[in-house]
């Protein structure tokens, strides 16, 4: 199983702890290194090592998979399924502007709506349909998880209020975290950067 989603979506730790609910979780000492694809995009096809065929889960979050790797792995391991962490628009901003750097004024990297959508949209076309799950973790069902499980072939070790919970925890963390740091990006700075420029926090004005 390969789980991977941009920024702000829950791949990474969310995804992993949910696969590993389902006992989706790798032994192999050589399986808890994350897969990086080398530099040279015409190393791709050969980027994914032999001991990678023999893990059970590898899970890619931020940064994100390049979609040339994702098209590479899913070449090169052909019973792969594949999991993407989707999030809505209206969900996205507010928690891409909470995992964003104070200050940051946006890069081609950065998780805004418009590039998940197009890196997403791009996971799609090199998974293809067959093999491609996408979860939302903010928006997550009963139904939706019992889906996941019967797209994964897990039947015994689907516990839905388990997967739940995960899911609860993420949107907890993310809502915790956006009301203090979503700030604009456009400001001068944040927090001590602007108090040595004679500007008080929005904290210290509050």
């Amino acid at each position: 199983v390969v789980g991977l989603g941009a920024r702000a979506t829950g791949a990474g730790a969310a995804l992993r702890a949910a696969l590993a609910a389902l006992k989706l979780a790798n032994k192999r000492d050589d399986c808890r290194d994350r897969l990086l694809p080398p530099p040279r995009s015409d190393d791709l096809e050969t980027f994914v090592p032999s001991t990678t065929r023999e893990c059970k889960v590898l899970v890619e979050g931020h940064p994100p998979l390049p979609v040339a790797a994702v098209a590479a792995l899913a070449r090169r391991l052909p019973r792969a399924k594949f999991v993407l962490t989707v999030r809505a628009a209206e969900d996205h901003d507010a928690g891409a502007a909470s995992s964003r750097p104070c200050g940051s004024r946006g890069n081609p990297d950065d998780d805004d709506a418009a590039a998940t959508t197009a890196y997403d949209a791009a996971v799609r076309r090199a998974v293809g349909p067959d093999r491609l799950f996408e979860l939302d973790l903010a928006r997550a069902t009963d139904r939706r998880w019992r889906d996941l499980c019967a797209f994964l072939e897990i039947w015994s070790s689907c516990k839905v209020r388990d997967l739940a919970k995960i899911a609860l925890a993420w949107r907890r963390a993310n809502s915790a975290q956006g009301p203090r740091r979503a700030r604009d990006p456009a400001s001068p700075g944040c927090g001590d950067e602007r108090r040595r420029d004679g500007l008080r926090s929005e904290e210290e004005v509050v």
